[in-house]
């Protein structure tokens, strides 16, 4: 089915920003995504040293 252009003028602007330009909200979504995973990936257990590390440097000799 298509659309005439009476149609399109009645569609929500973001929906029409959507169809020309691409939904870049879903693509900022899954980009963010990617870094949070990656960041938990490469950091893992790692995450909680600095801390550790931190306490040991403090109390020695």
């Amino acid at each position: 089915m298509t659309r005439d252009r009476r149609q399109d003028d009645q569609l929500p602007i973001y929906e029409g920003l959507v169809r020309e330009c691409g939904d870049v909200m879903a693509e900022a979504r899954h980009a963010s995504q990617q870094v949070v995973h990656q960041a938990t990936a490469l950091l893992g257990s790692e995450a909680a040293r600095p801390e550790q590390q931190r306490q040991r440097r403090d109390f020695t000799a």
